[in-house]
């Protein structure tokens, strides 16, 4: 299993015993610099692990639906707003997650 998330909040993650510390994905987004090629870099680890099923936990931003997406996992699940509650977030996902 691995876990994706931006490396100011690695130190919450690292308080759960299910992922192994190599398997946590981080992205430094203290500039838009740092934060694009660590995108980068992250999108490429993730193709290279070939993941089955990619998890987005996030609902409220497009950016997440769209990183999951380009993660090219087979699976891709994500919260979907089916009353127009927050951002429209494409059909990015294979199986979506109602919520309101």
């Amino acid at each position: 299993m691995f876990f994706l998330v931006f490396e100011q909040n690695r130190p919450i993650v690292d308080l759960l015993p299910y992922f192994e510390p190599e398997n946590i994905i981080t992205i430094d987004d203290s500039n838009l610099g740092k934060f694009v090629s660590g995108l980068w870099r992250a999108i490429l680890r993730v193709r290279r692990e070939k993941i089955d099923a990619a998890i987005d936990m996030e609902g409220l931003t497009r950016s997440s639906a769209i990183i999951t997406y380009l993660t090219g996992a087979r699976r891709r699940v994500g919260y979907h707003n089916f009353t127009s509650e927050g951002p429209y977030r494409g059909r990015l996902f294979t199986h979506e997650l109602n919520y309101n």
